[in-house]
């Protein structure tokens, strides 16, 4: 070896003992070794650790995967909101960023938000009207009243003549349904209709009798006429003479002087 080490040189005697690495471990270093054995990436993992291996082949997230989980890259990547819709959906994220109501809009529409927030009632208004919402609290007579008044649920429930009542008075029934003379037979009785209707001289009749209307209208002696004969009105206005003579002659009356006076006395006339 002696000859070997003044010919060749010290390392040629190492390698000759203890082969070529020792002399590349005495020349290089033991890296250097390692990287000749095992490659680049065994130096890189003995000296900065298996992590910079996985960056150094995959990439930065290939670590972030390995420490921290899959979500972490994809955070790291597209977001916190991407994390959110992969792990809870879409609607998680329309709530996380728009609030809840936007949720509720997007799956049920824009009018259950509005129930939501005001209630079934303001629904009801945006469809129907507000009309609607006065029939659906107060009733179909409400929204009567609101748009033709009070006079028209009047008629609708009670009828016109209730109308005409509640307006002209209860007269104003009783003529529209029975005529004027019913009227004027509640306000001052029948005799007034008969008045109206026949005269005076008819109400004269039916409460005195045919024979006051002869004598209001002909005179007393009518009656007596009427009742007695026409000797009587002679008598009435001539005396008993009048009628012997008109009956029997003048002579007879001549005669009946002396008898008459008597007569007359015993007579009912005198």
């Amino acid at each position: 070896m002696a000859c070997v080490q003044v010919v060749y040189g010290y390392m040629a005697c190492v390698q000759a003992v203890y082969g070529y690495m020792a002399c590349v471990q005495a020349v290089y270093g033991y890296m250097a070794c390692v990287q000749a054995v095992y490659g680049y990436m065994a130096c890189v993992q003995a000296v900065y650790g298996y992590m910079a291996c996985v960056q150094a082949v995959y990439g930065y997230m290939a670590c972030v995967q390995a420490v921290y989980d899959y979500m972490a890259c994809v955070q790291a990547v597209y977001g916190y909101m991407a994390c959110v819709k992969a792990v809870y959906g879409y609607m998680a994220c329309v709530q996380a960023v728009y609030g809840y109501m936007a949720c509720v809009q997007a799956v049920y529409g824009y009018m259950a938000c509005v129930q939501a927030v005001y209630g079934y009632m303001a629904c009801v208004q945006i469809v129907y009207g507000y009309m609607a919402c006065v029939q659906a609290v107060y009733g179909y007579m409400a929204c009567v009243q609101a748009v033709y008044g009070y006079m028209a649920c009047v008629q609708a429930v009670y009828g016109y003549m209730a109308c005409v009542q509640i307006v002209y008075g209860y007269m104003a029934c009783v003529q529209a349904v029975y005529g004027y003379m019913a009227c004027v037979q509640a306000v001052y009785d029948y005799m007034a209709c008969v008045q109206a209707v026949y005269g005076y001289m008819a109400c004269v009749q039916a409460v005195y009798g045919y024979m006051a209307c002869v004598q209001a209208v002909y005179g007393y002696m009518a009656c007596v006429q009427a009742v007695y004969g026409y000797m009587a009105c002679v008598q009435a206005v001539y005396g008993y003479m009048a009628c012997v003579q008109a009956v029997y002659g003048y002579m007879a009356c001549v005669q009946a002087v002396p008898i008459v006076h008597r007569a007359l006395e015993l007579s009912p006339c005198a």
